[in-house]
């Protein structure tokens, strides 16, 4: 089976198709929060621009993240931040995404197998991992820290841990949410044919008597019953009255 060609879809179709990687990308950040550089932003933004082009690429980080910021720092989990270090580091964060999702259009029109597709997208994303941290740990320096050589390399030797936290989330998510996105995307989302049973009578639903349904003793008649043939050694009348003697 061929991926990663564009089936035509709607605009509806697209527009349902983004907003449902929106919701993936908002509930997965705010579910893994506190869970270092584990995070479902990259993968949607990725996702974005592979499957859908380049307007998408922007759109779909963009309101990610427009959303989830605002969900983050409305329950309370922003930080300590001034204003001007929330406003650099997130015009970092946000342009890091972008980026993602323009890396993404490059794989747009690419028509290999299922394996190779996702191979190719994880490998992808993985590159795109790297970019992304070393770009925004860049500006966590910029407006955090003092601008010094020495800070710098300081900076991103503590990063090394959370580049393999991200690079393993990376590893995880991109397969998975990847798989299932291109699936629909390449034959929707699976339909249940299921016929209804009620209604109908056995013969319309495939089902045949093994036996005709016997009558209610109410309405059996006499010369319904069995015939009976008296066997050795017993009573010669219908219904017996005794046993027979020994």
């Amino acid at each position: 089976m061929k991926l990663m060609r564009d089936p035509r879809m709607k605009t509806i179709d697209r527009m349902a198709f983004a907003l449902t990687l929106i919701l993936v990308g908002v509930v997965g950040r705010i579910l893994l929060f506190k869970y270092a550089n584990f995070e479902t932003v990259l993968v949607v933004s990725l996702l974005a621009g592979a499957l859908l082009g380049r307007v998408y690429a922007l759109v779909v980080p963009i309101v990610t993240m427009a959303i989830s910021d605002a969900l983050i720092y409305l329950l309370g989990f922003g930080g300590q931040f001034g204003i001007v270090a929330i406003l650099g580091i997130s015009l970092f964060t946000w342009t890091g995404f972008l980026f993602v999702g323009l890396m993404g259009t490059r794989l747009k029109g690419k028509v290999i197998t299922v394996t190779k597709s996702i191979a190719l997208i994880t490998g992808t994303g993985l590159i795109a991992t790297l970019i992304y941290d070393i770009w925004t740990t860049l500006g966590f320096w910029y407006f955090l820290r003092p601008h010094t050589l020495e800070s710098l390399t300081h900076v991103y030797a503590m990063l090394a841990p959370f580049t393999v936290y991200h690079l393993m989330s990376s590893l995880m998510f991109i397969p998975l949410i990847g798989t299932i996105f291109t699936y629909v995307h390449e034959n929707g989302i699976p339909q249940l044919n299921i016929a209804p049973i009620a209604g109908k009578s056995d013969e319309e639903n495939g089902f045949t008597e093994a036996c005709p349904a016997l009558p209610s003793s109410s309405q059996r008649h006499p010369s319904s019953l069995p015939a009976w043939s008296p066997s050795p050694g017993g009573p010669s009348s219908w219904p017996p009255t005794s046993s027979p003697s020994p």
